[in-house]
């Protein structure tokens, strides 16, 4: 196309910084051969999943898979959450961590808030979790009076056809009987429909299927398919090999099998007459081929393990093995549920809080949100280390923001406010540092420079810190603290000036 002669640099310029065009999207989620259980009043409806009938049956059977399964589950369902403020709050924090976590005895939810994340986090297994949001009024502002979960086999996603935008879902609800309380007449049953404004759906693993999800159980659940055919193969030999087993011999061969049948129809103690002529000898075969059956068997147990990242989990099976190799594959394993465990974080902020927000303070309000704490204390325990070696020194080469970031590692261990800590270790080595500038003798004690007492303002406080980490976890594992009960709380860390390190160490 020839360029616009007419065209000014002015118009270039405009069209430069023009707005992009607003609007609606015109492109479509839906991906070829997508499957519908139905086309409804303009929506469209997933079919309902019927695998998560089959993963269950699984669970009951198969020990590797309860393992599998409480691998995926149990690090993201005993880990701490809390709920954070974003600049400009004004109090909706607060507002929301009571909702959340206030007794159900005391006006809060009756579904706890750490019930509702164990039942979301089953979507690792499920692809989905459904969950139907009730709405109460709590000294005037609106709260939740239930979260409350819908299981995955009765309810159907319901979305735009044009775009998969989500729209709610629908459940088909079984009762007791048959029948609605107010269909009692036609005992009719219908589906339930549930709005987006009532509805959460959180979908797992939409970085691969955004509309569908995955499951972290479809490789084990495949092979739990295989192990049961083999299992049953395995026992038919086994029978096989336990049962007595015989032979007759003649030299007539319709004598031969009269006289098998005699000895067939043989029970507990009995008795048979033969003649000399009649030879019957037992005979076994060597039972070598059970190995071949538990080879396999251990194939897919390891199989189902490793699809999800958890091969640790066999280190005990095997008659070797190596503890630093088990380590570094169960630290990758917790990366890949810390990134279920933020993206189970977004889902609840974008569908729980939000709303709460929205609806007492406004679509312009300061929107909190949900952080799950670190699935493992690994990280602490290398900040701990690191930070008591750090304690034991006047002096360190290590960049100040690493120390505190250390620091700040340590202080979310023990629940304190981060910044707090951060800002206060900062205040300790500013104090300490013009003191020493103006000829403070006591403040520099043993110090050559005034950035030297800074640094040896800030190590003070670190290793308080630290005292307080090493009680707590010794504390917790029910032994002494390492210090041997010296610590003397966290007085640098709370602002009350730098000491020198003996006086703070014991």
């Amino acid at each position: 196309m020839a360029p616009d002669n007419d065209a000014s640099p002015d118009s270039a310029d405009d069209a430069t910084t023009a707005r992009p065009p607003m609007g609606e999207e015109v492109g479509s989620a839906f991906d070829e051969g997508q499957l519908f259980g139905a086309f409804e009043d303009g929506d469209v409806f997933e079919s309902r999943d019927f695998t998560p009938r089959d993963v269950q049956e699984m669970l009951r059977k198969d020990g590797k898979a309860r393992t599998i399964e409480q691998v995926l589950t149990l690090p993201v369902m005993s880990a701490g959450w809390t709920i954070e403020a974003s600049k400009g709050d004004t109090g909706e924090a607060d507002f929301v961590r009571d909702a959340l976590t206030r007794p159900a005895n005391a006006g809060g939810m009756s579904t706890p808030m750490t019930l509702v994340i164990s039942q979301a986090a089953a979507a690792a297994l499920y692809r989905k979790a459904f969950f139907e949001r009730t709405f109460a009024l709590r000294g005037g502002k609106v709260v939740y009076s239930k979260i409350a979960h819908r299981p995955v086999t009765t309810c159907e996603v319901r979305r735009d056809p044009t775009t998969a935008g989500f729209r709610g879902f629908r459940q088909f609800p079984y009762r007791p009987g048959g029948m609605l309380a107010t269909d009692a007449d036609n005992q009719d049953v219908d589906w339930v429909d549930i709005p987006p404004g009532r509805a959460w759906v959180h979908i797992h693993g939409q970085h691969r299927d955004p509309l569908v999800g995955i499951s972290e159980l479809d490789v084990p659940l495949w092979c739990h398919t295989l192990k049961q055919k083999i299992r049953y193969l395995w026992y038919s030999f086994l029978e096989g090999q336990a049962l007595p087993k015989a032979m007759v011999s003649h030299t007539d061969i319709g004598t031969a099998r009269e006289y098998a049948r005699t000895v067939n129809r043989l029970k507990n103690s009995s008795v048979m007459a033969k003649p000399s002529q009649v030879s019957v000898e037992a005979y076994e075969s060597s039972g070598k081929g059970a190995s071949e059956f538990q080879a396999a068997l251990r194939w897919l147990d390891g199989e189902m393990a490793q699809s999800v990242l958890a091969g640790f989990t066999g280190l005990t099976e095997q008659a070797t093995g190596s503890y630093a190799l088990s380590k570094d594959q169960s630290d990758f394993f917790l990366m890949s549920r810390k990134a279920a465990a933020d993206e189970l974080a977004a889902g609840i902020t974008s569908w729980v809080i939000a709303d709460l927000v929205r609806f007492n303070y406004g679509a312009d309000a300061a929107m909190p949100h949900f952080e799950f704490g670190p699935l493992s204390d690994v990280s602490v325990d290398s900040a701990l280390t690191t930070l008591t070696t750090l304690a034991g020194q006047q002096s360190s080469s290590l960049p100040a923001e690493f120390v505190l970031a250390l620091a700040e590692k340590a202080a979310g261990y023990l629940e304190l406010d981060s910044d707090k800590v951060r800002d206060a270790l900062e205040r300790a080595a500013q104090r300490a540092e013009e003191r020493a500038k103006a000829g403070d003798v006591q403040a520099a004690a043993g110090a050559k420079s005034a950035e030297a007492a800074a640094d040896a303002a800030m190590l003070n406080g670190v290793g308080q810190l630290a005292d307080k980490v090493a009680q707590k976890k010794q504390g917790e594992r029910g032994g002494q603290p390492r210090n041997g009960g010296r610590g003397s709380g966290t007085p640098g860390v709370a602002g009350s000036g730098p000491r020198t390190l003996g006086s703070a160490r014991g």
